[in-house]
C-alpha cells in the first residue's frame, strides 16, 4: 500500500465593491495527491467560482432567507444531533 498526502492550493482574486470593501471575485482550489515514495503529484479535484454583479448594503426582503423544505424532508441539527420531520 503506497503512502500519500495531499495539498490544497487556493488562489483568490479580489475586487473593490465599495470604498475600502474588497470581495473575493473568484476562487480556484486544487487538491493534489502526492505519492511519498515517488514524489508523483496527481490533481484529484478542482473547484472554481466566479462572482459577478456584486452589490453591497442593499435592502433585501426577509423572505429571501426563508427556506421552505418540501414535505417529508428530514432536517438534521448538527449541533444537537437531533432530527426533525417536515410536515
Amino acid at each position: 500500500m503506497s503512502r500519500t498526502f495531499f495539498t490544497i492550493t487556493r488562489a483568490y482574486a479580489f475586487r473593490e465593491v465599495a470604498p475600502g470593501l474588497w470581495f473575493p471575485e473568484s476562487d480556484t482550489s486544487v487538491t493534489t495527491l502526492i505519492a511519498l515514495e515517488t514524489g508523483t503529484e496527481t490533481d484529484v479535484a478542482g473547484i472554481t467560482y466566479h462572482a459577478s454583479d456584486v452589490k453591497v448594503n442593499i435592502k433585501m426582503p426577509a423572505s429571501r432567507w426563508t427556506i421552505e423544505p418540501p414535505p417529508s424532508t428530514t432536517v438534521i441539527d448538527l449541533r444537537t444531533r437531533g432530527t426533525f420531520g417536515v410536515r
